[in-house]
């Protein structure tokens, strides 16, 4: 998404126009799911992708006649067995993916194309939970154009479990079809510490769009110049660690390097239920740290709030390694996923 937006702040500077394609239905296996989008600008370039590279090709062909028209436009890929020969590419994905375009000319449509360009960077910096539909079909286009965008209430929707969906909904007293998509915050991570080896930690974190706050006592570390990735640099006085207070449901990440804060803050942080707590450090440090933890009466924590070690086992060496496996355990725990390889090996009988 920040690719998306990227390319739609540049198309603003340059009053260039472009197409959004946003993925609203999947079947069977394909590269990516629902909600997930890309940029073709008018000179071709792409940002970000919706396939394998399979069929941004094909949108970049359509986006002329789309700007000139400034119509939205539903295009639908089969790349079953039987279909994809039709391709020519032999790629096995062996599903069906609908696309939904939108245009964005904010040189003469700028009226429509602002409040598109609105509408996405809210779903890119949210904060908050909420849900936002996409018209896509209208009993009345003057009045609800398809391809405009509108936050709705969550009454208002049956989504269940669901990321996204359709649904048949009045709207100003006009019915339409909608996409919708829930759109959740962006995940926020408190670091404690501002050492080196936090920087490529911030840095990665920006790389997928979550925002962190980093904690420190030491003045020498906590310049701005450090972080510049990081939404928030906070210093304080050591004395303060104790009364720190974090956001509901952002994750800790304790690299402080001394073990008394870490004892410290590891304690607060459990009783504040922080759903995920992951502590840098050498082995037996750590060990320590737990035993501490586990014979304190008034300290009690759930299964798999703790990591310690943190990070994902990658053999990690460097900073930037250490910090992808760091990350990488923070994005499965996040998605509920088990971090295991997905290698699929058929089995096979050898006879000798």
């Amino acid at each position: 998404m920040r690719k998306v937006i990227q390319g739609l702040n540049k198309c603003i500077e340059e009053n260039s126009s472009a197409v959004i394609a946003t993925i609203i239905e999947t079947e069977g296996s394909t590269y990516q799911p629902s909600g997930v989008r890309c940029l073709i600008r008018e000179d071709g370039r792409i940002e970000g992708l919706v396939s394998g590279g399979c069929v941004e090709q094909d949108l970049a062909e359509r986006v002329g006649d789309i700007i000139s028209l400034f119509k939205a436009e539903l295009v639908f890929y089969d790349f079953r067995a039987e279909n994809d020969l039709i391709w020519g590419m032999g790629l096995g994905c062996d599903g069906t993916v609908t696309l939904f375009l939108q245009p964005f000319d904010p040189v003469n449509h700028y009226t429509e194309s602002m409040n598109l360009y609105n509408q996405l960077l809210s779903i890119y910096e949210a904060n908050t939970t909420f849900s936002i539909g996409t018209i896509i079909e209208s009993s009345n286009i003057k009045l609800l154009p398809i391809g405009m965008m509108t936050q709705l209430k969550e009454e208002e929707l049956d989504l269940g479990s669901e990321r996204t969906g359709f649904v048949n909904i009045e709207l100003k007293g006009i019915m339409t079809h909608c996409f919708i998509e829930r759109v959740l915050p962006r995940q926020h991570v408190t670091i404690f510490g501002a050492g080196p080896d936090v920087y490529p930690v911030v840095n990665q974190l920006h790389g997928i769009n979550w925002r962190t706050t980093v904690i420190d006592h030491r003045p020498q570390y906590t310049s701005n110049r450090f972080f510049t990735n990081a939404n928030a640099v906070v210093l304080i006085n050591r004395s303060e660690y104790e009364d720190i207070q974090i956001a509901k449901g952002s994750y800790a990440v304790v690299m402080t390097h001394n073990y008394e804060l870490d004892l410290m803050l590891v304690r607060k942080l459990i009783s504040a239920e922080t759903p995920y707590i992951g502590i840098l450090g050498a082995t037996r440090r750590i060990k320590n740290i737990m035993a501490e933890l586990l014979t304190d009466g008034e300290c009690t924590f759930h299964d798999g709030q703790i990591h310690s070690p943190i990070g994902l086992d990658l053999g990690a060496k460097s900073p930037e390694e250490i910090a992808l496996s760091i990350i990488a355990e923070m994005l499965a725990f996040k998605n509920r996923k088990s971090a295991k390889s997905r290698i699929v090996t058929p089995q096979v009988n050898v006879y000798c």
